[in-house]
């Protein structure tokens, strides 16, 4: 707490005023061109704002107003079916659960198609279920609409399950950066090397009597299985660190991410 992530998500926006340094949008600098910089930015600081006695319909026509969408209606539709709000789109956002009402704060970031999608804390209070609709939803924004998210939160189970990059902050600083494969899993595997072993995409040697393997369990079992046949004597084999490892060997009780 107080690594100064949601002060640097604020400045990025230009709700907060910087002391120092240098923010680029997409090549525009936000002192020089703000409007340029943050037309295709979407947000959601800590929790989304919308007013709970109007309509999903109603909120969303305001955003509409303000970047002055043209086929409002259809542009409504449109997003209301994207994050499954499609059937619950005359409610009340009162009525809304807070699952629900994170969707439609997700709707309202995606009005202008942005570019860019910051996210403070988007699972603060979620279920699991709604935790996975949450997730879901942002994979398939990046997939399908070439979209980049910025998530700030503690939850590092479910950063490890969403993100491609991780960046941990401590005191406003960089600590690390780590690039992470979503759908594999990283094994290291100490053998004797007396033969030499073809690296491929797979499986790189880091070190003397050290193999680093990336796969799923079924791969990494058929790996062990020809090593053994082989004639390798396979020493160790252990899984690699997990995110929380990772964070607590970098940041060290300060858990930030």
């Amino acid at each position: 707490n107080g690594s100064g992530k949601t002060t640097l998500i604020k400045c990025v926006l230009g709700l907060l005023r910087r002391n120092k340094g240098t923010i680029k949008i997409d090549g525009y600098d936000t002192n020089k061109n703000f409007s340029k910089a943050i037309f295709r930015v979407g947000a959601i600081i800590e929790n989304p704002a919308s007013y709970m006695y109007l309509s999903a319909y109603d909120n969303l026509k305001l955003v509409c107003n303000y970047y002055n969408i043209k086929n409002k209606d259809e542009k409504i539709k449109e997003l209301a079916k994207y994050v499954g709000l499609e059937n619950r789109l005359k409610d009340k956002v009162s009525k809304y659960s807070l699952g629900m009402r994170q969707r439609l704060g997700l709707a309202m970031a995606l009005v202008n198609d942005p570019k860019l999608l910051l996210l403070d804390e988007p699972t603060n209070g979620l279920d699991p279920e709604g935790m996975v609709e949450l997730r879901n939803l942002l994979k398939k924004l990046a997939r399908e609409k070439n979209t980049t998210v910025v998530i700030s939160s503690h939850n590092l189970s479910e950063i490890e399950k969403t993100c491609d990059k991780v960046v941990f902050l401590k005191n406003g600083v960089l600590v690390n950066a780590n690039l992470m494969n979503k759908e594999l899993g990283k094994y290291i595997l100490t053998l004797n090397t007396n033969k030499d072993i073809k690296e491929n995409n797979n499986l790189r040697k880091i070190g003397i009597d050290k193999l680093e393997f990336t796969g799923s369990k079924e791969e990494v079992a058929s790996l062990v299985s020809k090593l053994v046949k082989d004639n390798y004597k396979l020493y160790s084999l252990v899984e690699n660190e997990d995110l929380e490892e990772k964070f607590l060997k970098e940041v060290g009780g300060n858990p930030i991410v």
